[in-house]
């Protein structure tokens, strides 16, 4: 008898042995797969954050940068048939586009700064600025 039953608790223990290596496996896989999720959940938190950061850093500069790609693809066909014309010399078709552009530019915003201007001289010179300021002075600060 004892012959016998020895083979059998040898075998199930083998049995028990083997699935507690089982167990044990996918512990360790449920483990590195857990592991593996957060790593990926955290790199992704970093990437939001450092996007977040990035646009904060460079929100001044959206619109500057987004009215020169606009001017680049609006005066690229000007560029190009100035660089046909000027035999192919990327400088001088550069300059001639970005003085072209500057002038566009520049020129109504002089005219209107001088208007501007030359009205506030005007109404300075009626007076209608200077009685408009002595009355809100009176009015902000009486005696």
């Amino acid at each position: 008898m004892d012959s016998k039953t020895k083979p059998e608790i040898l075998s199930t223990g083998g049995r028990a042995e083997e699935q507690s290596r089982q167990e044990g496996l996918s512990t360790r896989r449920l483990q590195q797969f857990r592991a593996d999720k957060f790593t990926h959940f955290f790199l992704l938190l970093i990437l939001v954050a450092a996007t977040v950061v990035f646009f904060k850093m460079i929100q001044a500069f959206l619109v500057p940068i987004i009215l020169a790609a606009v001017f680049a693809g609006l005066f690229f066909p000007v560029y190009s048939w100035l660089l046909k014309k000027a035999g192919g010399r990327k400088s001088l078709s550069a300059f001639v586009c970005c003085a072209t552009l500057s002038l566009g530019l520049l020129l109504p915003a002089y005219a209107l700064a001088s208007l501007v201007a030359r009205e506030a001289v005007r109404s300075a010179d009626r007076n209608d600025l200077l009685s408009m300021l002595s009355w809100n002075r009176q009015r902000v600060f009486p005696d």
